[in-house]
This record gives structure tokens, C-alpha cells and sequence, in this order.
């Protein structure tokens, strides 16, 4: 059985973020029966356009809510759980809404779940939670003791918690591991699509460190191949009381000035760079090792970073986020 076969009934959390709004389109047009929950609390230009473009396939329904007091009274097959409060620097200001969202949203999730109206719940972790780990490329296996923000913890904590209730209760859960999630209809607050914007309006480009730190930057199009694959494999080869993680990367760390490069390229402009001191919270490095995903779910990402990024420009220079 698979997603792409019987029509299900799925909600989705966060149906109106980035990854949220990317995969309720894909999973409308499958021909499933899609419930997006989302609070609209933030980004709310570019969840507009979320909205409007959702809302076109009649098999969408919207729920405005919060995930810690409104979940729907009723049965589905699935549920992808991706709302959260992204951000590691925002984290840092806001740690207490952060890990409140976060946790406490995802134990209400699990405990929902728990009382008949959801079998299996496939839901959003983060690259994250290695921390400032130097064993690379960062393993499921890892012993997760260096988070490097609010964020981050608030991130292992949801998955402590998650595997708890599926050791308790008779239902069935995948944790994804998100690296450096880019393309169009992404959040304005992450590196790729600042640096769009800044290098073609020439406006000086906010750059901490000196350019050494590497990123795993993956496709929303991958991402969203990998999630719907993670559902597959819960479908057919979990069991209730069963937890799995896997890293969803692209495998191909990409330093900071090779980005820079790289969206010069795109755009046509040279950077007017302004360097600054390495932020607290920040990582020297992500890299992930995606032979788990690719041997249990054929996990199998495609679209390399120079051909994302002219996507996500097209994207951006039609208004689309």
C-alpha cells in the first residue's frame, strides 16, 4: 500500500509554511483527502500566497488553529506534523514560546493520537539537534549531547517525546531530520533567500564568519519525495509501537563563499559583503550521512544546488513568497 494508491484522509500542521504548503499541494494533487491545520501567526505575505494556491484544489481543507488547543475531533490515516517556531537565532530570543510550540505542540500531537484519531504521525525534526558535533557526516546513531540552541533542544526533546508515546501507545512514528531546507515559497528569514535579494537590489550582504562554514542545502522537492516515502515505509514496514528517524539531506556540504559564488552566478551581480563576528547559535557545519534513508526508503535527492537556486529565483522574481 502507498500514498500514491488508496485515498487517504491526511492532516497536515503548518499546512501553510514552506515544507507545509509544498507537500499539501503535492498530496492534493495525488488526489488525497487533505486537512492543513495553520495559526497564521507569522510570514504572513507569503502564506497568503500559500493559502490562495491551496485553496484552488476543492480536496483542501483549511483549519485556522493552534496546535496546542485545536486539533480536529476526528479520524485520519496520517498526519504530517510540521508546524513549529523555526529558527535557531529566533530561538535564542524567544526560548520559552520556542520550546512551548515546539514541545509542548508536538505532546499534543502524540497525545491526540493516542486517543483513536491518529494511527501514524510522520513529523518535522532538524539538522539541529547534532549541535556543534564534530563526528561527521552526522549519523541517526549519534549520541544527540551538544545542542547549540533552544531550537535545537526543543527539537530532541520532541523526539524523546515521540518515541516515548510510540513505546507506550499502539501507534507507529518517523521523525525527519530537515537539512537546510531551500526553494521557492521559503521562509524570508533563511540565508539563500536573503542573499537573493540583497545581491540583486546591491544592498550589502550580512556575512558571519570568514565563509569557511558548510551547509547541506537540500531542495524542497527532495524534501517533500523524502516525506511522502517516510509515510510509505510507516504504511507498510512499521509496526504499532515502532519509532524510526531518518536524515533527510542532500549529502554535499557547500561553504559559505561557495554560496556566495553561486548566487552571484544566478543573479548576475557581484556581493557587496558585510562581515561580521560568527552569531551565537550557529554551527560550523552540517553534513548529512543519508545511507539509512536511502536504503530503507529509497531516499534519493536529485536537484543539485545550482539548479535550485535558479528555481528559487525564478520564484522570488515572480513575487511567489
Amino acid at each position: 500500500m502507498s500514498l500514491k494508491g488508496k485515498k487517504q484522509k491526511i492532516l497536515i500542521t503548518g499546512c501553510l509554511g514552506f515544507i507545509g504548503s509544498h507537500l499539501s499541494e503535492k498530496l492534493c494533487q495525488d488526489g488525497h483527502e487533505v486537512f492543513g491545520i495553520d495559526w497564521m501567526k507569522s510570514s504572513k505575505d507569503r502564506k497568503l500566497i500559500n493559502k490562495e494556491l491551496l485553496l484552488k484544489y476543492q480536496n483542501f481543507n483549511l483549519i485556522y488553529g493552534d496546535i496546542r488547543l485545536d486539533l480536529p475531533e476526528e479520524n485520519f490515516d496520517v498526519v504530517f506534523h510540521l508546524a513549529a517556531l523555526a529558527g535557531v537565532r529566533a530561538s535564542l530570543d524567544n526560548p520559552v514560546i520556542t520550546t512551548d510550540v515546539n514541545l509542548g505542540g508536538t505532546t499534543n500531537i502524540f497525545d491526540w493520537a493516542t486517543r483513536g484519531f491518529c494511527p501514524m504521525i510522520i513529523y518535522a525534526s532538524s539538522s539541529s539537534v547534532y549541535g556543534v558535533s564534530t563526528d561527521l557526516p552526522f549519523s541517526e546513531n549519534a549520541t544527540l549531547s551538544f545542542p547549540n540552541s533552544p531550537y535545537a533542544a526543543s527539537k530532541i526533546a520532541s523526539e524523546v517525546m515521540g518515541s516515548t508515546y510510540c513505546r507506550l501507545f499502539p501507534i507507529r512514528s518517523v521523525g525527519l531530520r530537515f537539512f537546510t531546507v531551500y526553494g521557492p515559497r521559503g521562509r524570508e528569514d533563511m540565508a539563500i533567500h536573503k542573499f537573493l535579494k540583497w545581491i540583486d537590489s546591491e544592498e550589502p550582504v550580512t556575512f558571519f564568519g570568514d565563509g569557511s562554514s558548510s551547509r547541506d542545502y537540500t531542495y524542497i522537492d527532495d524534501i517533500v519525495d523524502g516525506i511522502v516515502k517516510s509515510s510509505d515505509f510507516a504504511l507498510n514496514k512499521m509496526k504499532d509501537h515502532d519509532h524510526e528517524i531518518f536524515n533527510l539531506g542532500n549529502n554535499s556540504p557547500v561553504s559559505l563563499n561557495e554560496l556566495i559564488s553561486l548566487i552571484e552566478k544566478t543573479v548576475g551581480k557581484t556581493a557587496i559583503l558585510n562581515y561580521l563576528p560568527d552569531q551565537k547559535g550557529d554551527v560550523p557545519t552540517t553534513l548529512a550521512d543519508i545511507s539509512k534513508p536511502i536504503k530503507e526508503i529509497n531516499y534519493n535527492p536529485k536537484t543539485s544546488l545550482d539548479k535550485g537556486l535558479e528555481r528559487t529565483w525564478d520564484s522570488i522574481q515572480k513575487n511567489m513568497y
